[in-house]
């Protein structure tokens, strides 16, 4: 689990955009994508390992994953969105 006091001063790197952890519904959506290859880096690499926990930028344009309950706030960790699977998170 992620501390509240945590993710709300956290922003993503790139977008300055605030985070929020993503909803259960939304991991399995992003999860999915994710085993249907449909997600990607910024430089283009699939995202192989699915989700246990994200932070989901405001625009859900930009997630960031949670391992072992530390946010990988870094860019080219970043999985982007695909137009179809980012929504208002």
């Amino acid at each position: 689990m992620i501390d509240r006091k945590l993710v709300e001063i956290l922003r993503c790197p790139v977008t300055r955009q605030a985070v929020t952890v993503a909803p259960k519904d939304r991991l399995r959506e992003l999860n999915a994508a994710i085993d249907a290859g449909e997600l990607c880096h910024p430089d283009g690499r699939k995202v192989e390992a699915p989700l246990e926990t994200a932070l989901v930028t405001s625009d859900g344009s930009r997630i960031y994953p949670v391992r072992d309950g530390i946010p990988i706030m870094l860019a080219d960790e970043a999985i982007v969105a695909a137009p179809e699977t980012a929504q208002d998170a």
